[in-house]
């Protein structure tokens, strides 16, 4: 297999460049239940079924305070949460604990990509940005929607942030006039992953902003595909 990477030239560091990955598109679930129908005597219907349980087991097991070992020699599913408090009576919330749900690829599979793989350089990328590969709509479990006051998940890179920085974050700017609101409720923020809560007073068709400082500079990307409410 081969996989496509780009060289990024640094601002400051003590290394001039770096490299990320050229992502293609989303390997979707619709894709992947495509693929194993081929592979097996089970319909679509069935598979996608399959699915929907394996997703019940896997949150049940969460929500119980239970970890997994490695699953179909893939992965691994591990707990965890912190954060400081200053009053050991206080109520604490969600963003005081930070409670985290985090999938590790065991240790095999990933010795099987590196076995596999092939580089291609696909040229160089002279300014950082912030970049989306794709938006998930946690409440529909639909790509490139969006449900005010719903849980919402963005895949790229570049993508990490200051949370208390009002200047930075996801932004959604209304198509009819320009409007921008900022999400200020945000559950997990790194480099290639967002999770974080639509603004409830966000209505319509919807364009999404990432806005990132590196050192002192604030750049932006804006989604390619315009984002209706669901």
């Amino acid at each position: 297999m081969t996989f496509r990477y780009r060289i990024i030239k640094k601002a400051i560091g003590t290394a001039p460049y770096t490299t990320r990955p050229d992502l293609g598109p989303a390997l979707t679930q619709g894709e992947v239940v495509r693929q194993l129908s081929s592979f097996t005597s089970l319909t679509e219907g069935e598979i996608s079924n399959v699915f929907n349980s394996l997703f019940q087991v896997l949150l049940t097991a969460a929500l119980a305070g239970r970890p997994t070992e490695i699953l179909f020699g893939s992965f691994r599913i591990s707990l965890s949460c912190g954060g400081a408090i200053d009053d050991l009576e206080q109520a604490l919330t969600l963003e005081d604990i930070n409670p985290q749900v985090t999938i590790h690829l065991s240790s095999s599979f990933q010795k099987r990509f590196l076995a596999d793989v092939t580089l291609e350089r696909t040229g160089v990328v002279g300014e950082k940005v912030p970049e989306i590969e794709y938006t998930f709509n946690s409440t529909t479990e639909s790509n490139d929607t969006y449900t005010p006051g719903g849980p919402m998940r963005i895949v790229g890179d570049h993508l990490k942030f200051s949370k208390s920085d009002s200047q930075q974050g996801i932004f959604f700017r209304a198509q009819t006039d320009g409007t921008e609101v900022r999400a200020s409720l945000y559950i997990e923020v790194t480099n290639g992953n967002i999770i974080f809560i639509v603004p409830s007073e966000v209505t319509g068709d919807q364009k999404l902003i990432v806005r990132v400082k590196y050192g002192k500079n604030l750049r932006e990307t804006v989604y390619q595909a315009t984002l209706p409410q669901e």
